[in-house]
């Protein structure tokens, strides 16, 4: 048994008496900092090497409680108060993760309870009786193997394993499993195939005949949801979550904060004149049906319903745009989906000649520069740029009437 300090600049483990590290850092000055040099314990039980962090990793002190304990402990053959995960199987570190989940108070990790339960159950078919302990890369590799020969997207493939290592990470901070458990799923992220960085790149855009043919042949929310999306360039999340506390229709402004946005950003987005019309439209038509309090959902999930939509608006899409002869769907070949609306937005605020900063600001890109951080865009200025958007879009229904006229 023996404590190891690591080098907080090359990460090598090492002597804790060691002054200096072979990479030339002066250990001995760094101990003397607080939070710089790490110290882990390391043991052999039942063949295998143990590193374990102490309750304190920068306190050597706490590190040779921790040896000391871990001494005893082997001595009385107590080896089940040293191995957490030696009889814990993979179905009841699952049920004991679930059960956390639950009960915490974060709304995002409940909204995705259900997807959780599907991979972590789906893992479990596999390896439920496994003992965590027993679990070797080489297992998770054949897994891989298995999972493609079913048939299995590498995306698939991936939150499976993503997820059963959230879960590994989480247990590991409560002590339900040691270091190594965590390092053997940590390494397979260098073995599992990654899907191709390509696929989630699109360039379908609608062309404007396109999506008015669409919003000819939608109605309701789909209908509702489509001018939205195509005249802000809003993310399907942020429309779903939108609640009428965050439009404000006189200064005409949609409001979101950072909780609400992908970037973690607080935007201002401008309501042109198509939007401001549908929302005071729609504005009316909810009011018949149930009284509005600021914290209800512009969309709510069905009639009178105070509720958001809580999944896709994919039936209605898809509905639409088979009525109106287009492709829809990820996987066939010029289909479009959802997201496209936001391409949209963006290579025709670029056909108009709206500068790049100001519809970066309107859809919340950023390229990280101090000058983003220092310059802002006016709320006028976005509307401004709506107006130019509508306009070219106006100038190109103009041109495709004339062609439908003259042939």
């Amino acid at each position: 048994m023996a404590i190891l300090a690591e080098c907080p600049v090359c990460r090598k483990a090492q002597s804790k008496k060691n002054k200096r590290c072979k990479c030339g850092a002066n250990l001995e000055k760094l101990k003397k900092q607080k939070e710089k040099v790490k110290y882990y314990i390391a043991y052999r039980v039942n063949g295998k090497m143990k590193w374990e962090l102490p309750d304190d990793p920068y306190s050597v002190e706490s590190a040779e409680a921790c040896l000391g304990k871990r001494s005893v402990q082997k001595a009385e053959r107590r080896i089940l108060d040293i191995e957490p995960e030696w009889n814990i199987t993979f179905k009841g570190l699952t049920e004991w993760y679930i059960d956390r989940l639950l009960n915490a108070h974060e709304a995002r990790r409940l909204r995705s309870i259900e997807t959780v339960k599907l991979y972590l159950n789906k893992f479990c078919k596999r390896f439920g009786n496994s003992v965590v302990a027993d679990i070797t890369l080489g297992d998770l590799e054949d897994l891989q193997i298995e999972r493609q020969a079913q048939g299995n997207s590498p995306k698939t493939i991936q939150n499976e394993i993503g997820y059963v290592k959230s879960m590994i990470n989480a247990a590991y901070k409560h002590r339900k499993v040691g270091i190594q458990v965590r390092e053997v799923f940590s390494r397979i992220e260098s073995v599992y195939t990654k899907p191709e960085k390509e696929r989630s790149r699109r360039n379908v855009v609608y062309s404007v005949g396109d999506f008015e043919n669409l919003l000819s042949h939608s109605e309701g929310h789909t209908k509702d949801i489509l001018i939205l999306a195509y005249w802000t360039g809003m993310r399907a999340g942020e429309i779903r979550k939108l609640t009428w506390d965050k439009v404000d229709l006189k200064n005409r402004s949609i409001r979101l904060k950072a909780d609400d946005t992908k970037e973690k950003k607080g935007k201002e987005i401008p309501i042109g004149e198509r939007v401001f019309e549908m929302l005071t439209a729609h504005r009316k038509v909810v009011r018949i049906g149930v009284a509005i309090d600021k914290d209800n959902p512009v969309f709510p999930a069905g009639r009178g319903a105070k509720g958001e939509i809580t999944r896709h608006f994919s039936t209605g899409l898809k509905t639409a745009h088979e009525k109106a002869g287009l492709l829809y769907g990820r996987k066939v070949d010029g289909g479009y989906v959802f997201h496209d609306l936001r391409n949209t937005f963006i290579t025709d605020m670029d056909e108009a000649g709206v500068p790049k900063k100001v519809t970066d600001a309107i859809t919340g890109h950023s390229d990280g520069s101090m000058h983003d951080h220092y310059s802002k865009v006016r709320i006028e200025r976005k509307i401004e740029a709506i107006r130019e958007l509508d306009a070219y879009r106006a100038s190109v229904r103009q041109v495709l009437g004339t062609e439908i006229t003259t042939t």
